[in-house]
């Protein structure tokens, strides 16, 4: 039997600063208790109005995390929905087992960085980009913005991971939100037979090549470069393929 629905809440700041305390312990202790009433009580969480509910499930992907938030929040209206430090922290609590990955033992991998989970309410009000690194925000927003054809490779993800192709497009807030270069990213860095994402798209880590020939690194280089004669974040996908020089050519769609 399902588990029943339950009203979406924001966090107070009292609700806030609780599921940070509760994170630094679990980077200490796996077994540390996830807070009482976090969720729950009038001084860690206020329900939001017009009521909207979720229910305790798991997803497969961004892509089912984004369908879903997507349709239970829309009574909220995207005005009151995006960059809701309060909302997301609690939805960020709420799906913690989903956001939060594991390691082969199945020990929880919880995140150096509390925005995965929690969205500090001072940082989402100045417009930080650093609040779209929230695993639930990112996938409702993903979707929302740019569903889920333009943007398959980011969707086809796991909620709880932070790959390099989502992060360095979340990173750089003009090449996120721009349609066509959303679409030139998916185009280049995802296998159109499985929607998954081509392997050798990003830097080999601690000692090795940051910036591999047409890498997404080197994508948000030359769009720099471009930048400087050509509207480039207001171009199609087409057009800015167009423009790349040949180091991209092995992601280039076939």
């Amino acid at each position: 039997m399902s588990e029943p629905a339950v009203a979406v809440c924001e966090l107070t700041a009292d609700g806030i600063r609780e599921a940070k305390a509760y994170l630094a312990a679990l980077r200490n202790d796996a077994k540390a208790p996830f807070p009482d009433g976090l969720l729950t009580e009038p001084h860690y969480a206020r329900p939001v109005a017009p009521a909207v509910f979720v229910a305790p499930r798991s997803f497969a992907n961004r892509r089912e995390a984004g369908e879903y938030l997507s349709a239970r929040l829309e009574p909220l209206g995207m005005a009151r929905i995006a960059g809701n430090a309060p909302l997301w922290s609690w939805l960020g609590m709420f799906y913690f087992d989903e956001a939060v990955g594991r390691y082969a033992d199945g020990r929880r991998r919880v995140s150096a960085s509390d925005v995965a989970y929690v969205i500090d309410p001072l940082s989402a009000r100045r417009g930080d980009s650093q609040s779209h690194r929230n695993r639930l925000l990112a996938a409702w927003d993903i979707y929302t913005r740019h569903g889920a054809e333009r943007a398959r490779g980011l969707l086809s993800q796991r909620v709880s991971g932070m790959e390099q192709l989502a992060e360095r497009l979340l990173g750089k807030m003009e090449a996120y939100r721009s349609p066509g270069v959303m679409a030139l990213a998916n185009r280049l860095y995802t296998d159109p037979a499985t929607g998954q994402q081509k392997p050798g798209i990003a830097g080999g880590g601690s000692g090795g090549n940051q910036r591999p020939p047409g890498g997404i690194v080197r994508l948000l280089d030359v769009l720099d470069q471009l930048y400087m004669t050509y509207d480039v974040y207001g171009m199609t996908a087409e057009r800015l393929l167009a423009l790349l020089p040949p180091e991209f050519d092995r992601f280039r769609p076939a």
